[in-house]
């Protein structure tokens, strides 16, 4: 086919994009707009094969054409790469990763790229922060430590939480963690190292300590609707309701608007057994904002508690279907499966929700209560067992095992958990503490 008739078919195709089997031959025609010689079929494939990449110009063409393309971005940075080009060439792999982040090469190539560059320029920190994050998704763990130990002893205040807002969101809770102790000691403490520091920590289910560090953030900023509104998040989750309530009402002239406040004013009267007025609050909210799940997830657990089970089940299905990547919607649904008696179907909806979070403790506990359920005391022996012994606090798990040992016949195991069990229902706990229903 030649060039001359490629771009008149091509023309034809862009303006008859709904033509789907035409697209091809329309961004080639792009391409050959932009000045290349060869149709980013070619250029792709010669990508592909490594052996021959195609010519920067002709490759900047296809880039133009199709800005998206992970695969062409990436190739964009084999190319620089190879004419010595280091700058261009790590800006190709770095807008190539944030496209698709999956692909190690990329990340690897770029990781080699900004290494080499750090050599030559050492206090760079942006640089030192970009290859940070590009170790994060490489490895190895060793590499990350000494990277970040050089960044936090060269760097400012703000850069360093700029680091930990960079470990975070990947998830590295324990690197961020040390640094953000560190700056809680200054003298002043910026306020964002106290909520940092509060949302690490309720992350990690220390919830009276982040209810501390996010308390003296939002206590330093009350006008910051993100420190107030985790500040109350870890109240909740602490069981603390009615402290939520009345410090949500405190703050509602300022934030009221906002769908988080909603739903955790829903959440706190939830969590008072006021039912009617949170459900009240959460179809108000899903009128605002039809498509928002952890509304739909509560609303479903409030149809739940007042004994609605084929209400709830429809709110929390409409919750997974919403979002299908919260372990938790999955384990209030199989709940829910279990009180209808329907065990098999809980646990294939367990089973969705350990592929997600193997380690889930609530999914964890729904399995052992459906096994049970089945007659499976082996099974729900051996799962609540490894939950005491990861979480030895978790009340009813050992009020579970009470009654799963009891129901083999093994008393003597069962007198030790009971015993164990009025140790920790002895401890102080808060009035308006929720059990959860073992049933």
């Amino acid at each position: 086919m030649t060039t001359a008739l490629l771009k008149t078919r091509g023309a034809s195709a862009c303006r008859c994009t709904w033509r789907i089997a035409m697209l091809p031959l329309c961004l080639d025609a792009l391409a050959f707009a932009a000045g290349a010689n060869t149709p980013i079929s070619g250029i792709r494939q010669q990508c592909r094969t490594g052996n021959s990449l195609p010519k920067l110009d002709a490759l900047a063409a296809a880039v133009a054409a199709q800005p998206k393309d992970a695969e062409l971005l990436a190739c964009l940075g084999d190319v620089n790469t190879r004419l010595g080009r280091q700058s261009a060439a790590m800006d190709g792999y770095a807008k190539s990763v944030a496209i698709n982040p999956r692909n190690t090469g990329v990340w690897r190539r770029l990781g080699k790229l900004q290494s080499r560059a750090l050599e030559t320029d050492p206090g760079n920190h942006g640089l030192r922060l970009a290859l940070i994050e590009t170790i994060v998704h490489t490895g190895p763990d060793a590499d990350l430590e000494k990277e970040i130990n050089a960044f936090v002893k060269l760097s400012s205040t703000e850069e360093r939480l700029e680091l930990t807002r960079i470990l975070i969101s990947f998830g590295k809770l324990d690197d961020a963690q040390p640094i953000l102790i560190e700056l809680t000691n200054l003298d002043p403490v910026p306020v964002e190292a106290w909520a940092q520091l509060g949302l690490i920590l309720m992350e990690k289910e220390d919830f009276e300590n982040a209810v501390m560090e996010l308390g003296q953030a939002a206590q330093a900023d009350p006008k910051s609707s993100r420190y107030c509104l985790a500040l109350s998040e870890a109240l909740l989750r602490w069981h603390h309701y009615s402290t939520a309530l009345e410090y949500l009402q405190a703050v509602k002239a300022s934030f009221g608007d906002l769908p988080q406040f909603q739903y955790n004013l829903a959440y706190s009267y939830y969590g008072v057994r006021e039912l009617d007025v949170a459900i009240s609050i959460l179809n108000a909210l899903l009128k605002q904002q039809p498509g928002y799940a952890p509304a739909r997830f509560l609303l479903g657990n409030c149809y739940v508690a007042k004994g609605d089970l084929a209400r709830g089940e429809q709110m929390l299905r409409s919750a997974v279907d919403a979002d299908k990547t919260k372990a938790a919607y999955y384990s209030s649904l199989a709940q829910v499966k279990r009180y209808q008696g329907e065990i098999a179907e809980a646990l294939l909806v367990i089973h969705k929700g350990l592929s997600l979070d193997p380690q889930n403790t609530e999914l964890i506990f729904e399995s052992a209560l459906c096994h049970e359920s089945k007659g499976d005391l082996a099974i729900a022996q051996d799962q609540l067992e490894k939950l005491v012994a990861k979480q030895p606090g978790l009340t009813k798990a050992h009020r579970a095992l009470v009654r799963v040992y009891g129901r083999m016949g093994n008393d003597a195991a069962a007198a030790v958990e009971r015993q164990k069990l009025a140790q920790l229902e002895s401890q102080e706990r808060t009035p308006e503490h929720n059990s959860e229903d073992n049933r």
